[in-house]
């Protein structure tokens, strides 16, 4: 197992549960090895997910490239939540652009919920819905933000599988008042990452 400041075959470097040489106090470690300023955690605190596995690691260059692809298919969604209803909805080549940014969206939410459930929990989600509510459930996400993206990730389903069934107008409505649960999300995952607990 590589050392702490090995960044790996990835060339990712990562968060570890256990810091060679600090006595089981954690080091945050972001994409180019550098420690999180004391200034974020208080004298002596160990991060919150230190005890759920041991030695669990967070690839946190992983989860920023996701976070960056979250980050610009909320973008697009936004722009086209600011057309008119018919504007939108009679422009083919925009529905076509919304409809694979929400793919995007929640395949890269997903991916970073996958990563978390299994450094942080030791568990592998089903779903894409699965690992939004496992962690809701583990109180590593808003219980109730996890429950809204399992049902955006059921929509991902829909465009994916069943794309005929897709009402536009709903997918409309959802850029516009449901993007939210997004951001929060976003929120969670820095918090986790900053080793700090989750709305706190």
């Amino acid at each position: 197992m590589p050392a702490k400041d090995d960044p790996g075959r990835d060339g990712a470097a990562r968060v570890t549960a256990r810091d060679r040489g600090w006595s089981h106090r954690q080091a945050l470690v972001g994409a180019r090895g550098e420690r999180v300023p004391r200034t974020l955690r208080k004298p002596n605190e160990r991060l919150w997910w230190v005890d759920m596995v041991p030695g669990a690691e967070i690839n946190i260059a992983r989860i920023r490239q996701k976070v960056a692809d979250i980050q610009e298919a909320l973008s697009v969604l936004r722009a086209y939540a600011g057309l008119e209803d018919q504007a939108f909805l009679q422009d083919a080549e925009a529905i076509r652009s919304a409809r694979y940014a929400f793919i995007v969206l929640v395949e890269a939410a997903s991916n970073i919920a996958n990563h978390l459930c299994a450094r942080l929990l030791g568990r592998a989600p089903v779903s894409y819905a699965d690992s939004f509510l496992m962690l809701g459930e583990n109180g590593i996400v808003d219980a109730g933000v996890a429950a809204r993206l399992a049902k955006m990730a059921g929509f991902r389903n829909l465009l994916v599988h069943r794309y005929g069934d897709v009402k536009n107008d709903r997918m409309l409505e959802m850029m516009r008042d449901e993007l939210g649960d997004v951001d929060e999300y976003l929120r969670a995952v820095g918090d986790v990452i900053r080793g700090r607990r989750p709305g706190t």
